[in-house]
């Protein structure tokens, strides 16, 4: 009966993150009306990020996270500056931009 509460908080730990991609998905699809593929790559890369700075460097969690954050961060601006900016000034249509998100 010990594993109950486990089960339970790792439930609650994995709703928490798929809440937050799922208000990713929501925000970006609301401020540029296509489906962007790209912000799940986006934050297996900070995930991963974390995963380096912590077994590399042996960084502490928190600035690890810190700095995972603004990775990904500055990830997400140059993919839309690099990739869908310049996609959305040639009118490309929405299938073309999902498209390229994958």
């Amino acid at each position: 009966m010990s594993i109950v509460p486990q089960l339970i908080l790792n439930s609650i730990i994995a709703a928490s993150i798929y809440t937050l991609i799922a208000l990713g998905f929501s925000l970006i699809y609301n401020a540029t009306k296509f489906f962007n593929l790209a912000h799940g790559a986006v934050a297996a890369v900070g995930g991963y990020a974390v995963f380096f700075l912590t077994s590399r460097f042996g960084m502490d969690m928190w600035p690890a996270i810190l700095i995972a954050v603004m990775f990904s961060g500055l990830l997400g601006w140059a993919l839309d500056k690099f990739v869908y900016r310049p996609l959305r000034r040639k009118k490309a249509s929405n299938m073309i931009l999902l498209v390229a998100s994958l």
